[in-house]
């Protein structure tokens, strides 16, 4: 560096130090000064010197434009891009900070465009790296579902074992035996589905579900108990006439409410829907229901504002669950509970759900050894 260069290099640092309101900079510019073994006395000089030949704002605007110069080329190191990449998102998505404006507005071109990239790239590894965690969790909790022993507890039942060896007898090898089971078949059927659902029963802890008239939604794990409330989400995922297979959208109904001694119905019960899958747009709302019939047989509730009705049933009675949308509470009446008539574009038709339609306890057994 010749003594031309080096003397306005100087200047410019002092008008820096001495004109600039940024501490920043400021203390970047007085450490460069220390560095070519100025004092303090020296630099106080040096800037008296330059007031008197140009006013200060001139000398600053100087400086100021030779500092941008230095600025558009200069670069991060690589560890400040890396700590950019990994740490940039958090500060971006929870500060809303990003440092582009900072690097805008002092002409760091080179390092504007670099970080814009950090950012823009590490977003995109962030959000692969958790969406990738959770499917690999998912997948391994599966996994562990699928391999669970549940050798010791056939054994304690002898219906299961009984079963399993019954089934071997009703394999299916040739056309004309291709028939419906038969009476005795159904019969040993319901036997191993009743021993697993007694299985099921002894294992849930809550005395109160155990004994309510939503046991069957309690072993299926559609009613969840945490600390003194209950908690319910219902999935009506059968929406028409249906053979049982589930539609390719779901209406999930959600309501919980505080849990005594004994199980009681209250009289007014906030829920929240959400239609979500393949419908043109997902929708929630939210309302409160009113119950208007409470009976051994069944609780409905039904919301005026949203023409929503819930029918909540005893196990006994079939379907444990009933949701009609957008039908008026008078119109509902034991046989559209029931039935839907594919023919009639007119029919009123309930939604059901797939989960507590369907009787096979195997997966509600190994939900709860997990």
């Amino acid at each position: 560096m010749n003594d031309k260069i080096h003397k306005d290099e100087i200047e410019w640092l002092v008008s820096v130090y001495k004109a600039s309101i940024d501490e920043e900079v400021t203390q970047e510019a007085y450490e460069k000064l220390i560095e070519y073994g100025l004092t303090d006395k020296q630099i106080q000089d040096i800037f008296e010197k330059t007031k008197s030949e140009e006013f200060p704002s001139e000398a600053f605007d100087k400086a100021w434009a030779k500092q941008a110069e230095r600025n558009e080329v200069e670069k991060y190191p690589t560890i400040e891009m890396i700590k950019i990449f990994l740490l940039g998102p958090y500060d971006l998505f929870k500060f809303y900070r990003s440092g582009l404006k900072e690097l805008w507005d002092y002409n760091y071109k080179t390092k504007f465009r670099q970080r814009l990239i950090l950012l823009f790239s590490g977003t995109i590894f962030w959000i692969l790296f958790v969406v990738g965690t959770y499917k690999y969790y998912e997948y391994k909790r599966i996994q562990k579902i699928e391999n669970t022993d549940i050798s010791d507890w056939e054994e304690k039942v002898p219906e299961v074992e009984e079963w399993k060896k019954h089934s071997n007898s009703m394999i299916v090898k040739d056309e004309t035996t291709k028939k419906a089971y038969s009476e005795h078949d159904l019969e040993e059927w319901s036997k191993y589905q009743d021993s697993l659902r007694n299985e099921i029963l002894k294992r849930k802890k809550n005395k109160i579900l155990k004994e309510s008239f939503l046991q069957e939604m309690y072993i299926r794990n559609v009613v969840r108990v945490l600390n003194d409330s209950l908690y319910a989400t219902i999935e009506f995922d059968l929406h028409w006439f249906d053979c049982g297979s589930p539609d390719c959208y779901s209406t999930d109904v959600s309501f919980g409410f505080k849990l005594g001694d004994t199980l009681v119905f209250p009289k007014k019960l906030p829920f929240q829907e959400h239609e979500y899958g393949c419908v043109p747009k997902e929708t929630r709302l939210s309302d409160t229901f009113r119950l208007v019939e409470n009976t051994e047989k069944s609780i409905t509730y039904h919301s005026v504002k949203y023409k929503r009705t819930l029918i909540l049933m005893g196990k006994e009675h079939g379907n444990v669950a009933f949701y009609f949308s957008g039908v008026e509470l008078n119109k509902i009446n034991e046989y559209n509970k029931r039935w839907c008539d594919e023919e009639d574009k007119n029919t009123i038709c309930p939604y059901t759900s797939t989960i507590l339609n369907r009787n096979y306890y195997e997966d509600f057994l190994k939900d709860i050894l997990k």
